[in-house]
């Protein structure tokens, strides 16, 4: 295979989906919504949830009872919409109340000389997972299995021409590590150069698609704080379960203070860790 270079597109996000357990966190981003974005709100389902939708913009958010009998919200936009909705939601004050679940990044350019779609799935298919879909509007190629937490797609556009956009779609553990990295001021750039650096493809299309500076080490080492933070996470509730028993007044001293000494402590999950 072989091409020249063309400079691609900026980076897009393609979808969002965010989610939050926290009641305060999901009425005020709904009141942010309907404020911002003007418009009759009707009734929506989604999934397991239930809300309210735009009658134009393709937006809902909604409620649902998870199996735990907890209270669990969701925002979900999609399309061209979800960048310009992505920097604006980052700006409110309830964001780092909400986490990512799932998110699409894209970038789109001009069709390149490489691409021919069954002739790349056949040299794709001894590394990776691969299939085709072919419609009417152009035929995708699916990279990776749709159940992990990255999956990647190449698909034609017709936008004032043909186009090739190249999408890697995150979910669980990278959609929330993409979202707390937002959050901190990273950009999607960054984001996107990261996943589709890890793709098992032929440079060629990793240099077509992957034209600005890369920071890939913020990336990785959020990866492993991620893991940290979770671990934290983890012994701050076992430090408070200790506490609580150790201040039950049924029990007697001996058994108070074995608690007591069980106990880690306050263990601050926002305790920057270097890894």
């Amino acid at each position: 295979m072989s091409s020249t270079p063309m400079p691609p597109f900026r980076t897009a996000i393609d979808w969002l989906t965010l989610a939050t357990y926290r009641f305060e966190a999901y009425t005020d981003a709904a009141a942010q919504l309907r404020t911002r974005y003007f418009g009759k709100w009707k009734a929506a389902s989604w999934l397991q949830y239930n809300g309210f939708k735009h009658p134009e913009l393709p937006i809902m958010y909604g409620r649902a009872i998870q199996s735990n009998e907890k209270d669990h919200f969701v925002v979900k936009v999609s399309g061209s919409f979800a960048d310009e909705f992505t920097s604006w939601f980052l700006s409110l004050d309830c964001a780092e109340s909400y986490y990512c679940t799932r998110i699409d990044i894209q970038r789109t350019r001009s069709v390149p000389e490489w691409w021919d779609v069954r002739l790349l799935h056949d040299e794709l298919k001894d590394t990776n997972t691969v299939s085709i879909i072919q419609s009417d509007t152009g035929s995708t190629l699916y990279l990776g299995s749709r159940t992990s937490d990255r999956f990647t797609r190449f698909y034609e556009k017709d936008l004032d021409g043909k186009l090739l956009r190249l999408e890697v779609e995150l979910k669980g553990r990278y959609a929330r590590q993409a979202w707390s990295l937002f959050l901190a001021g990273e950009h999607r750039e960054d984001c996107y150069h990261y996943h589709v650096s890890k793709l098992k493809v032929p440079e060629i299309i990793k240099t077509d698609y992957l034209s600005w500076a890369e920071n890939e080490v913020e990336w990785a080492m959020a990866e492993k704080q991620s893991t940290m933070r979770t671990r934290l996470k983890w012994l701050h509730s076992l430090s408070a379960t200790f506490l609580k028993m150790a201040n039950d007044h049924d029990i007697g001293h001996e058994v108070r203070d074995l608690f007591y000494s069980l106990s880690i402590g306050a263990v601050d999950t926002n305790t920057e860790t270097n890894l």
